[in-house]
């Protein structure tokens, strides 16, 4: 997923230059906590400025195709002004969430996932993003994320979420048919896919996905017109 966007909007603003603006906006209904099959406890929360550092942190520990998939472009690293804008966000034309772990008693962030409103107004339609650590893919995290991350859209009134896939992204692709996205290849573009999910829809919520479900999609998927090799694992 593309979607780099600098905060926008007077709250947004607010937030980056008072962090203390942040935390009395911070929706702490979207808190939840479980447990991994592997034992581990893992927290999803909305980001908080002091994640800049922990989010650049995340983006370094990525493989280049998975920074690949969530970029669109070859990218190492983000500035500091750049990771400030990720974490620096109001919660309602942009939504951040991070899942985070310890890590030697250290907080570390494992995946992130946003919304980011490129169409305001009544309805608005909105771009999402998402990215896991590759030693936490195929756990669920990205299910879960996402699952949250369409709960706190249609709280806020939006109508729409809508993203790019790169077309050999298999696993990303299964995410999306999982949650109920509508996936449209690009007319002119075969690398990419369009996906998007109404969110005045009706939607069944299914549990998490295990591992034998997430194989027999994408053993679906290969016979489909993403043939590729999947380098993304949610």
């Amino acid at each position: 997923m593309l979607l780099q966007h600098p905060c926008e909007g007077a709250d947004a603003q607010a937030a980056e230059a008072n962090p203390s603006f942040q935390l009395k906006c911070h929706p702490t209904s979207l808190i939840d906590i479980w447990q991994l099959h592997c034992g581990t406890r893992v927290t999803m929360r909305p980001v908080l400025p002091q994640d800049s550092a922990l989010l650049g942190e995340l983006i370094g520990r990525l493989s280049s195709n998975s920074r690949r998939n969530r970029f669109h472009a070859a990218v190492n690293r983000l500035s500091a002004a750049q990771l400030r804008q990720m974490s620096c966000v109001d919660y309602q034309q942009h939504m951040a969430l991070v899942i985070t772990t310890a890590k030697h008693g250290q907080e570390q962030v494992i995946a992130e996932a946003r919304y980011f409103v490129d169409e305001p107004g009544q309805g608005g339609i909105a771009q999402f993003a998402i990215m896991v650590d590759d030693r936490w893919q195929r756990r669920g995290l990205g299910a879960r994320a996402m699952h949250t991350l369409v709960k706190a859209a249609s709280a806020a009134g939006l109508s729409r979420l809508r993203g790019e896939v790169l077309a050999y992204n298999q696993p990303m692709l299964a995410l999306m048919q999982h949650c109920q996205f509508d996936c449209t290849p690009d007319e002119w573009d075969d690398s990419l896919v369009h996906t998007q999910i109404d969110l005045n829809r009706p939607r069944v919520h299914p549990a998490v996905p295990k591992r034998a479900r997430w194989l027999s999609w994408l053993g679906k998927l290969q016979k489909s017109t993403f043939t590729q090799s999947a380098v993304f694992h949610a």
